[in-house]
């Protein structure tokens, strides 16, 4: 039941071998057609082999045709930051953008207080890449990986969606904010927090208590795959960065070579992820974009850095996705078995503030990455039900971008919680630090440099 072997690589499927990303598209759409053919991912449901279609929704339970009365019993919802100043920059010969600092400006119409604390009502820890990029200023006064208004807009928007299907249609949310009833968590930079700040505000508005946000300090952080606290998982990236030079393909070395000219800078200097994210802020926010990399160039550039990304958990499929993600799941599994104990009080629902780089692996691991990049504001939402008719038994539903999907082992959207845990236990580590260590010290200056490389490339 290991989900992630299905898109990791070049995979058979259908039984032909295909590349990374349009294997990833073939699993995602195989796994979504329905037995019957139709092959709809439409929020009524599926017709799998258990049935599955949603024939009537009863406040917070779903009734299902073959006789499942499944109730909501809590939803955890991780999502990426909205829209923001880009963090690296086109290198070479391009004329830099004005990033006017009243883009970066709050929206007080539309933000309720916030409350930021650290565990356990503790202080906010200091966060030095936070700092850091706070520090670093855009020609005209936004600083780099700044929330913009666009993102601002984004994420209340979210907040808006998540109302409509929990508090609306479902009436499973209260009408009212209590952080006993919504629990929210944030990487410790300032655009997840301001974007935790802004969901809240489009579900409950803007007046109420002050949104309580919990962040933690980096070195125990676990909702990005962190390389400053793995040690093994710093080794697995540079190792699979160097294989990836090795394996690149002859269009994707010309594309390099092509780009550094135009650039007018070594080839060593051009880096898809780099320059992705350099486009994809300067098109989000209609900013100028040098004609040569615009259009087939930029398309190609994308698709390259998606690439580039999936290709670190590519050569050690297993162990990379452990150290990645393993300490996210494990948190998220404990929290849902907490949830299936009705003696014990459970927030109705779990937010986690974060960035691409939490949703791509997690994507992977539950089989349904896309083969693109997640967007600013995109959310895996995760639903726990029980069965009414059979109180042992529970499911989970899976949404992406408010799209319900079909797990690789599941009938239908509605997946056996049991199959649901198996799968992703999987890649639970037994002992985290212990499988952190590496196996003998690094000393190569080389190795040590493509170690930081490796660290700063993967941000979000």
């Amino acid at each position: 039941m290991m989900w992630w072997r299905r898109v990791v690589g070049t995979v058979t499927v259908l039984g032909t071998s295909v590349p990374l990303a349009a294997a990833a598209a073939a699993v995602t759409t195989t796994a979504s057609d329905d037995s019957d053919g139709a092959g709809s991912q439409g929020s009524q449901g599926s017709r799998g082999s258990r049935g599955g279609q949603v024939v009537d929704q009863d406040k917070s339970t779903v009734h299902l045709e073959d006789g499942r009365a499944l109730r909501l019993v809590q939803v955890q919802a991780y999502f990426r930051h909205g829209a923001r100043t880009p963090i690296h920059a086109i290198p070479g010969e391009v004329d830099e953008e004005h990033w006017d600092e009243r883009l970066c400006a709050a929206l007080p119409d539309i933000e309720r207080p916030l409350r930021i604390t650290g565990p356990d009502n503790q202080p906010r820890p200091i966060c030095a890449a936070n700092m850091r990029q706070k520090q670093t200023r855009l020609p005209g006064g936004c600083h780099i990986g700044c929330l913009t208004l666009l993102g601002r807009h984004e994420a209340f928007t979210l907040g808006q969606r998540l109302r409509e299907q929990y508090m609306d249609a479902f009436h499973f949310l209260p009408s009212m904010y209590q952080p006993q009833d919504v629990a929210v968590r944030s990487t410790n930079f300032d655009r997840t927090i301001e974007t935790a700040r802004l969901v809240i505000s489009g579900l409950y508005g803007t007046k109420g208590m002050h949104a309580h946000v919990t962040t933690i300090p980096v070195e125990e952080e676990f909702l990005t795959p962190n390389t400053r606290a793995c040690p093994r998982l710093r080794e697995l990236f540079v190792e699979a960065r160097k294989n990836r030079e090795a394996d690149r393909h002859s269009a994707a070395k010309q594309l390099k070579q092509r780009l550094a000219s135009l650039l007018r800078v070594d080839g060593k200097e051009v880096h898809f992820v780099g320059i992705r994210d350099a486009l994809v802020a300067r098109h989000a926010h209609s900013k100028e974009v040098p004609a040569f990399l615009d259009g087939s160039v930029r398309k190609a550039v994308d698709q390259y850095a998606v690439d580039d990304v999936v290709s670190l958990f590519k050569y050690h499929q297993k162990e990379s996705l452990t150290l990645s993600c393993g300490l996210l799941l494990k948190n998220m599994l404990s929290h849902f078995k907490s949830a299936q104990d009705p003696t014990q009080a459970q927030p109705r629902m779990r937010m986690f503030s974060c960035h691409d780089t939490t949703l791509l692996p997690m994507l992977l691991c539950f089989g349904i990455f896309d083969g693109k990049w997640p967007p600013f504001a995109a959310d895996i939402c995760i639903e726990l039900y029980r069965d009414e008719n059979s109180v042992d038994d529970h499911y989970v539903r899976v949404l992406y971008c408010g799209e319900p999907q079909r797990l690789p082992l599941a009938t239908d959207h509605y997946c056996s919680y049991k199959t649901f845990e198996g799968a992703l236990n999987s890649l639970v580590p037994d002992d985290f630090k212990e499988a952190c260590k590496v196996a003998r010290k690094r000393d190569d200056p080389a190795t040590a440099a493509a170690a930081s490389q490796s660290s700063d490339s993967f941000k979000a």
